[in-house]
């Protein structure tokens, strides 16, 4: 099965969070040294935030087998090093696993970003670029990683019913 990626906009990916990107930001303040855009988007978390990186090596060639969930956690990416395809699903509550039906492919060009709503669905981003890819990610802490053993995380993983390729 094949799933084309379409480019990025806020009414394409609403079900799934929001897109970060100029279109209708509005610029707060600016001088002879800075322009600033305030609050573009809100982030909603209880408790800390990490600021991470994630060095995308998966090319858009290959197969998207497997999707993962953060049930409570917004997560925040950035294409920061050329463009990424994100792959997103709405839950299928039933089965604590991606709703193969909803399955969408965004097409990320460098300097645009999602936040992803708590309970989307989505697979790790594959890369555009005949390189590698590097995105920013932002969460809550623990959402993904810990080293303590005793520390629950809020990252779950489902293999997929039937693979998919992603598409330009």
């Amino acid at each position: 099965m094949i799933k084309k990626a379409e480019i990025i906009n806020q009414n394409g990916f609403m079900a799934y969070g929001t897109v970060l990107n100029w279109e209708g930001a509005k610029r707060s303040s600016e001088s002879e040294n800075h322009e600033y855009w305030d609050a573009v988007s809100e982030f909603n978390t209880e408790g800390p935030l990490v600021c991470s990186f994630l060095k995308i090596k998966k090319p858009i060639a290959d197969p998207i087998e497997e999707m993962e969930c953060h049930y409570k956690t917004e997560e925040l990416l950035l294409a920061a090093e050329n463009d990424v395809v994100v792959i997103v699903a709405k839950p299928d509550h039933t089965k604590q696993a991606p709703d193969e039906t909803t399955v969408k492919c965004f097409y990320l060009k460098q300097g645009t970003g999602i936040i992803l709503k708590p309970g989307m669905w989505h697979a790790l981003p594959c890369t555009v670029s005949l390189n590698s890819s590097m995105t920013f990610i932002v969460f809550k802490k623990y959402t993904s990683y810990s080293e303590d053993q005793n520390t629950a995380t809020d990252i779950f993983f489902s293999k997929l019913k039937e693979p998919f390729h992603v598409e330009l």
